[in-house]
């Protein structure tokens, strides 16, 4: 498994990340914990040595998930959490991080993130001068090694950098969708030396090509909210795939190994890749093995144009 060295901290991850969003089970549907601690095992076998979560995931319960995984493995892996928006205080920031700690049953994390910026979903505005001097006092007390930043735009993200050094930026980007993208958001990383992590790499399974113009989720499965999923916008997505699982046959690769390898080859970014069981995690290792020319990726960015411009300027892939 290839790494990344993580900003300008002395970690490195590996360039393919364990999603953990699965694990903390709300907003999906069907998920194991057996399935999840067996999947963490095998993710470490195979070379996959980062994992991300939140302490928004499942209330908690994600962390509390790959704390019990990653027992006894600590040295071997790198640990990636987020402070909910509503915990940006002073305060409440140094709680949240005491409260990782202990679900994660570590003594500290290798990055510690902001979920949502202030003033996400209602919440109150707190100054992010605040926050960071939180940040950057539980880097100067051992508890975290590098600072990152999630859902942040441009403007957001300089003003972030003018505060501390950030050392990663956390977004939705996959082939359908361009969080990272508008208004030079990653050029602006890339140049500063800020990791990029691209989380729903593949589209929240959309990628995968399994799925139909008849697809339904249940209530519960946060997919029903998913702008690729919607009726008036998932014909163009499918017709998008149909075209990109031909370059993948080519390269004899799953489409979803393709869609990682198109983050993976980027420059300084990394695949957040969500997991459900080991096979998953099996899958998608294998994305690490695909080497993309330069052709290659123009044609898929010629490929997926019609969906990129369908979305327009929308950052967030949900219509939360």
């Amino acid at each position: 498994m290839q790494t990344q060295q993580l900003g300008q901290s002395d970690v490195r991850l590996s360039k393919i990340i364990f999603g953990g969003w699965q694990a903390g089970q709300d907003c999906w549907l069907n998920i194991s914990d057996d399935e999840i601690v067996n999947a963490v095992s095998a993710a470490i076998e195979l070379g996959m040595t980062s994992f991300d979560t939140a302490e928004e995931y499942g209330d908690g319960h994600s962390e509390i998930v790959l704390g019990k995984a990653l027992q006894g493995k600590r040295r071997d892996v790198q640990i990636l959490t987020k402070v909910r928006w509503d915990h940006l205080e002073y305060d409440q920031v140094i709680a949240a991080c005491e409260g990782s700690l202990k679900r994660l049953q570590t003594d500290y994390l290798d990055l510690l993130q902001i979920h949502w910026p202030s003033g996400s979903f209602g919440s109150d505005i707190v100054p992010l001068d605040e926050t960071l001097r939180a940040f950057e006092d539980l880097k100067q007390q051992g508890k975290i090694c590098a600072v990152g930043v999630s859902n942040f735009n441009l403007s957001q993200l300089q003003d972030a950098v003018e505060i501390c050094p950030i050392d990663s930026i956390q977004n939705c980007y996959s082939i359908l969708f361009r969080g990272l993208n508008h208004a030079d958001l990653l050029h602006f990383a890339q140049a500063n030396q800020i990791t990029c992590l691209a989380y729903s790499p593949m589209a929240q399974g959309l990628l995968s090509g399994k799925f139909q113009s008849d697809i339904q989720f249940p209530q519960g499965d946060n997919r029903r909210q998913n702008r690729l999923f919607h009726p008036d916008i998932l014909p163009t997505s499918l017709a998008v795939i149909e075209e990109l699982k031909q370059i993948a046959e080519d390269k004899e690769a799953r489409l979803s190994q393709l869609a990682l390898a198109w983050v993976t080859t980027q420059p300084n970014a990394c695949a957040i890749a969500g997991v459900r069981n080991a096979e998953q995690v099996e899958c998608n290792l294998l994305a690490g093995d695909i080497e993309l020319a330069y052709e290659e990726y123009e044609q898929i960015e010629q490929i997926a144009q019609p969906i990129l411009d369908k979305l327009g300027q929308e950052t967030i892939q949900w219509d939360w």
